[in-house]
């Protein structure tokens, strides 16, 4: 599943990301795993985890941010038929420089 376009993803661009257990399980608790988004690493693992479990376009919405997507593209590892729908739908992903 892929945005028509990536303005629609409006999610937040730093602080804190909490997301549900359907989107990341993190053990044994239900509590929601929480995600520091100005700490390039917890950002890293969010952005994999939506990407990776969304089943409806809210959650792409609702959790991820354009501009972070883009800073973060080349450091996510995707499945490469996921990495591929996105690249095709928005080629601009593929010419975002590594490590902005």
């Amino acid at each position: 599943m892929v945005p028509p376009t990536l303005e629609v993803l409006r999610g937040p661009e730093g602080g804190e990301l909490e997301l549900p257990l359907r989107l990341f399980w993190s053990g044994p608790t239900d509590a929601p795993a929480r995600f520091n988004l100005d700490a390039r690493y917890d950002a890293i693992a969010a952005y994999q985890a939506v990407l990776g479990q969304a089943r409806n376009p809210a959650d792409l919405m609702r959790y991820l941010n354009a501009r972070l997507l883009e800073r973060l593209w080349p450091s996510l590892r995707l499945p490469a038929a996921l990495r591929q729908a996105w690249e095709d739908a928005h080629p601009a992903l593929c010419a975002v420089p590594a490590g902005v």
